[in-house]
């Protein structure tokens, strides 16, 4: 016998589903036979005498059929339309209290507005030299600008700081704190 075929397996499926039918039949047809030993009640019903046992039907039992006795009672009627109740009336709004109108401040004069500083027009390209004196390179306007630190550029910038990867460009005519910074390839 051959274990990793399909047609084995197969029919031991079958023979496992067929014990496993005739148990299953044996076991409501026993349970169904009436004991010798116990008489058969009658069950009455309308005219006929006993009641005959089927095969595969339960035993009906006609008194659950009746209403029970219960003292509750409920006015629902699920079947039926129900208005729901009006909503709860608005509460009427309270008139706000008369406050005397507030003097008349006069406002300040409007601060003139900073001047900005001009765009720099400059990408910045690296530094060269020595630490303790470097010197960054920028292009713009088609030339190579070649500046130290406190130096200016076209007269309106002043290179402020010398970073890793950034410079830092302060503006002539401003304070010394108005500063952009400028990463290396921008």
């Amino acid at each position: 016998m051959d274990w990793m075929s399909w047609k084995t397996w197969t029919i031991i499926g079958l023979i496992i589903v067929g014990l496993f039918a005739i148990y299953a039949f044996a076991a409501t047809q026993s349970a169904r036979t009436p004991d010798l030993a116990t008489p058969m009640r009658p069950t009455p019903r309308t005219g006929r005498g006993l009641q005959p046992i089927a095969p595969g039907v339960g035993v009906v039992h006609m008194e659950w059929l009746e209403t029970q006795s219960g003292s509750y009672r409920s006015e629902r009627n699920l079947f039926a339309y129900k208005e729901p109740p009006p909503p709860p009336p608005r509460p009427q709004p309270r008139p706000a209290p008369v406050m005397p109108p507030a003097p008349v401040v006069p406002q300040p004069p409007p601060q003139p507005v900073a001047p900005q500083p001009p765009q720099f027009p400059y990408h910045y390209i690296g530094t060269f030299g020595t630490a303790n004196n470097p010197i960054a390179t920028f292009s713009g306007n088609g030339e190579i600008v070649n500046v130290r630190v406190g130096e200016t550029i076209d007269g309106k910038f002043i290179l402020r700081s010398i970073g890793i990867e950034s410079v830092e460009i302060g503006y002539v005519g401003f304070p010394a704190d108005t500063k952009t910074r400028i990463p290396i390839g921008q």
